[in-house]
């Protein structure tokens, strides 16, 4: 099976082209965003807004910054390192800020290109990718077969962490995926009250979604229950400030709903 999984490789962009850079973006056609509701000054959301995690959350070494690598991490542990944390953790937030932190590594145009070559940083991604393909298809099989029970909240934290991986890649310019729209509709389906999950899902999405789908996954977000943690709100609204100029969770709502309809 995993041969399979890489035979459709992750080709990353030259090692010379430039950086993203989270203050000049430009719109997603496919999400049709305008300069009224995406500024120019706003980054995409799967990578250039880092999530808030509960306080002692375990994910990969990094800095404050939305780029900021640890130059001292070893990148042969990093594919290990992320599927451990992501089996460790029931938290769609710990999740998707884990992927993020490793395309970033995985990526050297968005983190540090002077670390390895081109070919290696497409491997390490295709590692990845093929190991989230993995976890989500075995699974699927093993359950199918009865030979674990069935967990609709693992099967959403599986297609969501492929799903998001594949959408936050699709924002750095890397590639493009038929399937993320579809992958994060069905974490969607499985964990229909996760309002975490849903904006994780919002985020990875932002250009594979139908603009109102991912309005409409924020806005479900917000109006769903919050976290004792307040982190719903805190990471919809540092989107929201960017994209929508809204400094109020309350004024994010209001604005959503607006753009909905």
């Amino acid at each position: 099976m995993l041969a399979l999984l890489l035979a459709t490789p992750l080709v990353l962009p030259p090692a010379a082209a430039p950086t993203l850079g989270c203050t000049a973006w430009g719109a997603v056609p496919s999400l049709v965003v305008t300069s009224r509701v995406a500024p120019a000054s706003a980054g995409p959301p799967g990578l250039c807004f880092p999530f808030s995690l509960p306080r002692g959350a375990a994910s990969l070494p990094f800095g404050n910054g939305a780029f900021e690598i640890d130059p001292d991490y070893d990148l042969g542990q990093m594919v290990g390192d992320t599927l451990a944390i992501l089996r460790g953790s029931d938290d769609p937030l710990v999740h998707v800020e884990t992927l993020r932190r490793a395309i970033i590594y995985a990526d050297g145009n968005l983190g540090a290109p002077e670390r390895s070559s081109a070919p290696s940083r497409a491997f390490l991604a295709d590692a990845l990718r093929a190991s989230l393909m993995f976890e989500l298809h075995a699974f699927s099989e093993d359950v199918a077969a009865g030979r674990r029970p069935a967990d609709e909240r693992r099967s959403a934290l599986l297609y969501l962490d492929l799903g998001y991986f594949q959408g936050a890649t699709q924002q750095s310019g890397s590639r493009r995926f038929d399937d993320t729209g579809d992958l994060l509709r069905s974490a969607v389906e499985l964990a229909p009250g996760d309002g975490a999950l849903r904006l994780a899902g919002a985020m990875g999405g932002f250009d594979a979604l139908e603009r109102h789908e991912f309005e409409r996954w924020m806005l479900a977000a917000l109006d769903g229950p919050e976290r004792a943690d307040g982190l719903i709100a805190d990471n919809a609204l540092q989107v929201g400030k960017r994209f929508y100029g809204a400094e109020t969770v309350a004024a994010l709502r209001e604005r959503l709903r607006r753009e909905i309809g």
